[in-house]
């Protein structure tokens, strides 16, 4: 069982120490479900660094305070930790529509209650410097995600419906959970699907009618998210091997500048301003979406078939797209092979 924060800990001594109810260590373990040896390292903690009148009282065999305390003591922060903590609370925007964005909140508001007036008006003049605007955030049911959690914490089999992209009719799945990942604003549950037997991805607001079952299973030894992710550019995993070469202009060098793509990304910038990308992936769908999103700025060198891909979306949205009513005229003949972005050779 996972204990409770140290600041809480110390925080329900105090307030035992208020009420004249004369804790002790075993007393305090019990409620707090701890060892008395974390309890009794708190009360050193609050005695020595906070400086608090901590007594113990032999008959009455617990704590009590020695002269009068009003409130807790407030923590003592840097003003670099306290710009940190404001960044921090100003990252939970992107938790909103989870079940995890309440309690930090709440978290937070704990946290900075601990600090003084003073730190208080200070994270009030500071908090419009930073702000966070995640792109497309995801709103997943609340229920949803607690079924999710409690079935990978009991190692329970899940049942859901599941709607591939694109797809008009769903399928059932049986599937053992392993985790939730956060990908690009997104959330996603990957375990072994007992019907592919094989380990998927699954796309939370896609999965409908989610049921835990009574059956327990054992999660593979050898599973390592860093691993399995290793050749995804983000949570889309493939069984290839790509060698990736993409050539950008000045403009997409620098918007690429300081900037990760992937763990095997190799930056090399040329004499000119321009810059040619380098990556190793397992799968190539991302990395599409990703030169469709660059346009012009972006060269595919590197696989055909990515270029490939890349001219047969071109010749889709100009049929969709066709300037003034006019149809574009393309074809193996006409000019699109040398359109700015796009190399096959």
């Amino acid at each position: 069982m996972m204990s409770r924060p140290p600041i809480a800990r110390m925080m329900r001594i105090h307030e035992e120490l208020k009420k004249n109810h004369y804790p002790n260590c075993y007393k305090l373990a019990r409620e707090i479900e701890v060892n008395p040896r974390t309890i009794a390292r708190d009360v050193e903690f609050m005695r020595y660094s906070l400086n608090l009148p901590i007594e113990y009282d032999k008959q009455k065999h617990g704590y009590y305070y020695s002269a009068p305390v009003q409130n807790f003591p407030a923590l003592a922060l840097s003003e670099k930790e306290l710009f940190s903590l404001l960044v921090a609370q100003k990252s939970i925007e992107q938790y909103k529509g989870t079940p995890y964005y309440k309690p930090l909140e709440d978290a937070f508001k704990k946290i900075t209650g601990f600090l003084g007036n003073d730190v208080y008006y200070y994270v009030k003049d500071v908090e419009d410097i930073i702000k966070f605007r995640p792109f497309m955030p995801e709103t997943v049911e609340e229920s949803l995600f607690e079924k999710i959690q409690t079935a990978i914490y009991n190692k329970k089999v899940v049942s859901f419906e599941y709607n591939k992209l694109g797809s008009k009719n769903s399928t059932n799945r049986n599937v053992q959970p392993y985790c939730l990942v956060c990908a690009d604003n997104h959330w996603y549950l990957i375990g072994f699907d007992e019907t592919r037997q094989a380990i998927r991805t699954f796309s939370l607001p896609r999965m409908n009618n989610l049921s835990i079952t009574n059956r327990s299973f054992k999660k593979d030894k050898k599973f390592n998210l860093d691993e399995y992710l290793k050749g995804s550019l983000g949570i889309f995993k493939g069984n290839a091997d790509y060698e990736i070469v993409i050539e950008l202009d000045k403009w997409g060098a620098d918007f690429l500048k300081g900037r990760s793509l992937h763990e095997s990304q190799k930056l090399t910038y040329l004499p000119d301003g321009r810059a040619r990308l380098e990556l190793r992936l397992n799968s190539i769908e991302e990395i599409e979406r990703w030169v469709m999103s660059m346009g012009v700025h972006a060269t595919v060198v590197k696989p055909k078939i990515l270029a490939e891909r890349i001219v047969k979306n071109i010749i889709a949205l100009s049929d969709k797209y066709q300037l003034y009513n006019q149809p574009m005229m393309l074809n193996e003949q006409s000019e699109y092979l040398n359109l700015p972005g796009i190399n096959i050779s």
